[in-house]
């Protein structure tokens, strides 16, 4: 159903009546009202209007205001996440504990790589050289 629900919410993009979403959905009229019953009381930006007989649905946009102050506000927690991180990075220990995961992990990676080197029966180089790491004569470094 949250298929379905997902579907109806895209579609209401567009102004439509009941009818239209349940053809648009290929469900019938009465799931379709159900759904879309349900999509109202969860959300607070699907309004509706009666013309006639029909009731128009269709799905606010947010006002530009309220898209930039929620873009203020997720520029700053991702400010704040990223002071922190400078944060811990600044303290040695952590500095430390990184470096180790870098190597056991590099370690990990030319054990694996020396491995699957035996059973294809080429060298490490080789495999290194199709997965596109790094080999040990690219790390010299000219400063």
């Amino acid at each position: 159903m949250s298929e379905i629900k997902n579907k109806i919410l895209r579609m209401l993009s567009e102004p439509c009546t009941v009818t239209e979403l349940a053809k648009k959905a290929g469900i019938s009229t009465k799931n379709a009202a159900k759904l879309l019953k349900e999509l109202i009381n969860e959300r607070k930006d699907i309004l509706n209007k009666k013309i006639g007989r029909s009731t128009i649905f269709w799905l606010s946009l947010p006002t530009i205001p309220e898209e930039i102050k929620t873009l203020k506000e997720k520029i700053r927690k991702l400010e704040e996440e990223n002071k922190k991180l400078k944060e811990k990075l600044l303290k040695p220990d952590e500095i430390d504990k990184l470096w180790l995961k870098l190597e056991k992990w590099k370690n990990y990676a030319f054990k694996l790589a020396d491995f699957i080197a035996f059973q294809k029966g080429t060298t490490v180089n080789e495999i290194l050289k199709e997965t596109g790491a790094p080999l040990e004569e690219e790390d010299n470094f000219d400063f």
